[in-house]
């Protein structure tokens, strides 16, 4: 086709917002000129960019007018095509592919349907207008000026706009990411009961003995590697959630804020287990994919083992479809994580809630959070004593209470990252991983020798932020001051990033002046290679 043309731009300009009157010969014919010789390139435009970039899917179609009013039409002094990302389609955010009449150029960019939206509400069309910056040169707009297209081809263009996009695309999905979470919905989810943190396998105990079900033919749930975050890709990790595998069509390739309880099949207590925000369902294609990668890096006979390991049967595992396996997506920090579970009382309203189903979350649902003066009060109730006999310990059935259960490959990974990061800082001889202690069998996860200085690491990496502090402030002042010296001159707790909390900043503060410790926290992100501050 026809590269496009300098007078064939300006024209299009001449006549954008011009009232068109169907009587008028001059009318038509401008319609007809800038359909063929200006919506046809901009559809060229947009299939040879697709081909370059596949996960781009096309929408729109040549149509030079727009409404101006009750059967009134005028002349548009654009022509868009929309260009919409596979995985992250929203019908009213896009890029968009064509010609400005108005600003003499060909443009690409990333925009919104800023006229009566199908499906944005007024917190996203805020957020976008206030975002979206349109001028040359920023990530979501770029134009070719009408003074250079003699030096255009449709080979040089085509590359200029997959260039383009690939800059712009993970604009685009953060973007797409965030205006979701401005439109999530609150929804509930019971997960298996599992002692380990949802982080592996706990077996059979605490589970559900109804033959019919799959937990009591086999012993494990799919969803009890919900938590472990050892196992990501790209940034995301893949879990799965039964009750949204009960309708998944109805709930594929959307958003959701997910408050997560559990109930012990022992004792038929309810727990509170946390929330994910932002958890994005998966279609069927997608999960498909994530299988055959678990597969080709061994995860799913990782996975297979631990369920062996735990005493449940793996029979048929491997044989499950991808979407039985995983049915979500989410960022490790979108987690809010309760160590200890938080018993819920009889008498709270999810007591009614026994079967998996994806339910709208009530208000009444949620735990009231407390102030910092209501953290401690003591209280003078009375706990009723247990009425045990000499024949207690024969008789009585006693709960296996849930445990934290620490991320050993994300440990792992975190530590061999780390020390290479730190080497590049301090260099080489200065940094040293698995460093003895000087007493036993202890050692020191990672030491830094800095001029003279010493700065020792521990690494943590519990699904809880509290719980990896907690674990790791004992054993890193015992590195230091055992038995009775001060052998670091920084301390530092080294996690998996978790969400900004400033209750854990204001923490680490009152313990370090209050005991006279040089103590630090710091988040380490293995896949970006970043320390936070």
């Amino acid at each position: 086709m026809d590269f496009f043309k300098d007078a064939e731009i300006t024209f299009l300009g001449q006549w954008g917002n011009v009232v068109y009157d169907r009587t008028n010969k001059t009318h038509r014919v401008a319609s007809k000129k800038i359909s063929q010789n200006l919506w046809g390139p901009s559809r060229e435009w947009a299939d040879l960019l697709m081909k370059q970039v596949p996960s781009l899917k096309r929408k729109g179609k040549a149509d030079w007018k727009e409404s101006a009013g009750k059967s009134v039409f005028r002349f548009k002094h654009y022509t868009w095509y929309r260009l919409y990302p596979d995985e992250y389609y929203h019908p009213d955010f896009f890029f968009t592919i064509g010609v400005d009449g108005k600003k003499h150029a060909l443009i690409i960019k990333i925009d919104y349907q800023r006229e009566k939206p199908k499906l944005l509400n007024e917190s996203q069309i805020l957020y976008l207008k206030q975002t979206i910056i349109q001028n040359n040169g920023s990530p979501f707009w770029t134009a070719v000026p009408i003074q250079n297209y003699n030096e255009y081809t449709w080979e040089a263009l085509t590359k200029f706009s997959v260039d383009f996009v690939n800059k712009s695309l993970p604009v685009f999905i953060d973007l797409f990411r965030n205006l979701q979470s401005l439109s999530v919905e609150n929804r509930i989810a019971r997960l298996t009961w599992n002692t380990n943190g949802w982080v592996m396998p706990s077996g059979s105990f605490g589970k559900s003995d109804n033959r019919g079900t799959h937990e009591g033919r086999h012993g494990y749930g799919h969803e009890e590697w919900l938590f472990d975050i050892s196992k990501t890709i790209d940034g995301y990790h893949y879990g799965f959630l039964e009750p949204i595998r009960k309708q998944q069509n109805a709930y594929s390739n959307k958003f959701y804020n997910v408050w997560l309880y559990t109930i012990d099949g022992a004792s038929k207590k309810r727990f509170f287990v946390g929330e994910i925000k932002n958890v994005e369902v998966l279609n069927k294609k997608k999960a498909e994919e994530i299988k055959k990668k678990y597969i080709e890096v061994n995860w799913l006979e990782q996975m297979e083992q631990q369920i062996v390991a735990s005493g449940a049967s793996a029979k048929g595992f491997s044989d499950w479809k991808g979407v039985d396996l995983f049915n979500v997506r989410f960022r490790s920090i979108d987690i809010e994580f309760n160590d200890p579970y938080i018993e819920l009382q009889e008498g709270h309203e999810i007591y009614e809630q026994s079967r998996y189903t994806f339910a709208h979350l009530k208000e009444a649902y949620r735990i009231p959070t407390t102030t910092e003066d209501e953290l401690f009060q003591f209280n003078e109730e009375e706990i009723p004593e247990d009425d045990d006999n000499e024949n207690g310990l024969k008789t009585k059935i006693h709960s296996r209470p849930p445990k934290a259960v620490q991320i050993t490959y994300l440990h792992d990974k975190i530590s061999k990252s780390l020390t290479k990061y730190l080497k590049n800082l301090y260099g080489a001889g200065n940094v040293k991983r698995e460093h003895p202690a000087g007493y036993g069998g202890n050692r020191i996860d990672i030491v830094v020798r800095d001029k003279g200085r010493f700065i020792f690491y521990e690494i943590k990496t519990y699904t809880s932020l509290r719980t990896s502090i907690r674990e790791a402030l004992g054993q890193i002042i015992e590195y230091h001051s055992w038995p009775n010296k001060r052998k670091a001159d920084e301390l530092i707790i080294v996690t998996q990033p978790h969400k900004h909390d400033e209750q854990v900043k204001s923490y680490i503060k009152h313990i370090g002046k209050m005991y006279g410790l040089p103590l630090r926290y710091q988040s380490f992100d293995w896949e970006k290679l970043e320390l936070s501050q």
